[in-house]
């Protein structure tokens, strides 16, 4: 971590010299200051003045064409200032069926902007204030994300199909993805308990954040997982995946450690996910108590994403071999490194990222031992520091000449 930060910390200091990395703590009015950067034609997050406290997730899927049907439950409080509507992110290609309050009258909703709802209440939202409204919807979430999103797959090959999310997309500032299927907003500063029941197609295993309460097969051969997280957390770490699952348990308490496994790949995944127990045990020791009540990893078609308490892993790697344990490792330590202790403002991910690739090294060595970390340094930390380290020298000469570098 130490050489990492040497790394990139030149970085910030020569291109955002004062107020912490480019943000002015002083010139602050609320917590939500942080994220709020206008996209084009969007009502983005410089409209999220409220504080999300849980939200409840009821959705029906089905995957032969693709599309997603349920409500969004949230229940807020308003602690920054009177609101004359609630403002959201969600996709166009949703369409909102209706929205209801038991704490207010629901005037009217609109979708001005791309992405965008606005739910207007009365009596008007005034400071400390609390609001629970339901948003029913339903429709095929569009693309928004060559990375982060929802997204269907047909079976192929030994890959079963599914539906799965990923909260955090490569290509959208400000990165948060959910907005792709659930009502939300990408303030991370906002973390929020969750609860979710998943209605999945027969043979089907839903998988979603926190601990699984409960299983009911339904009279249609459908089935429901119900899920609920106690520990808020930014809206981005939340998921669901929805496929022919397994689920192979390594641990039954503190925490549940189980792994959601594509039926072909059992075999594999108990070679693969071995040194996991092992390792969650380490950073415990040396971090601090894992705080959630469950860990592990269910497979996708694309990752990795450290998805609060189930990581959504790659499911190419799960192979019978030791070759993609920097991976395992470096998504755990997220869930003290970012998804446990969060950066408030999003130009800081880069703390997330760092913190996670230098577990890399320490799992290899408090797994394997002292000889596994220094291999590890050497030969896939280093170079790609050194080559950091150059590109930041030649930057850094640029800007010292005075030429134009961007």
């Amino acid at each position: 971590m130490y050489l990492l930060l040497l790394v990139l910390i030149p970085i910030f200091a020569i291109a955002q010299e004062r107020h912490h990395f480019g943000v002015d703590f002083d010139a602050l009015k609320t917590r939500h200051e942080f994220c709020r950067r206008p996209g084009p034609n969007t009502l983005d997050d410089s409209l999220h003045q409220f504080n999300v406290l849980k939200i409840w997730s009821d959705l029906t899927f089905n995957l032969n064409n693709p599309s997603i049907a349920g409500s969004a439950r949230l229940r807020m409080a308003f602690d920054e200032t009177p609101l004359p509507r609630v403002d959201l992110k969600l996709v166009n290609s949703l369409s909102v069926d209706s929205v209801t309050s038991t704490t207010h009258t629901v005037d009217s909703v609109s979708r001005q902007g791309l992405d965008s709802l606005q739910v207007y209440l009365s009596p008007s939202l005034q400071l400390g204030d609390t609001a629970d409204i339901t948003i029913f919807y339903h429709g095929t979430p569009s693309i928004i994300d060559g990375w982060g999103g929802m997204f269907f797959a047909q079976a192929a090959g030994w890959r079963p199909q599914i539906c799965y999310t990923l909260g955090d997309a490569l290509d959208l500032d400000p990165p948060p993805a959910n907005f792709a299927w659930l009502p939300s907003f990408a303030d991370p500063n906002d973390k929020v308990e969750w609860e979710a029941w998943l209605h999945v197609p027969p043979g089907k295993v839903g998988v979603s954040a926190g601990v699984r309460l409960d299983s009911t097969l339904n009279q249609d051969s459908s089935s429901t997982w119900h899920y609920r997280l106690d520990q808020p957390v930014s809206t981005y770490l939340l998921f669901v995946s929805v496929s022919e699952y397994e689920i192979m348990t390594q641990r039954e308490s503190n925490p549940v450690i189980e792994n959601f496994v594509y039926p072909s790949r059992v075999t594999q995944a108990q070679v693969h996910f071995q040194p996991v127990p092992e390792c969650i045990d380490a950073f415990s020791t040396n971090f601090g108590p894992f705080v959630f009540d469950r860990f592990g990893y269910n497979m996708t078609r694309n990752g990795d994403m450290e998805h609060a308490t189930s990581v959504s892993h790659y499911d190419g790697a799960v192979v019978s071999n030791r070759s993609w344990d920097w991976i395992l490792f470096h998504e755990m330590s997220h869930h003290w490194w970012g998804d446990w202790v969060t950066c408030a403002d999003w130009r800081d991910l880069w703390l997330n990222e760092g913190f996670a690739t230098y577990c890399e090294a320490l799992g290899m060595e408090w797994v394997y031992g002292d000889q596994s970390f220094r291999d590890y340094m050497r030969t896939d930390l280093q170079p790609a520091a050194r080559s950091a380290w150059e590109r930041l020298y030649d930057l850094r000469s640029r800007l010292l000449l005075g030429r134009d570098c961007l």
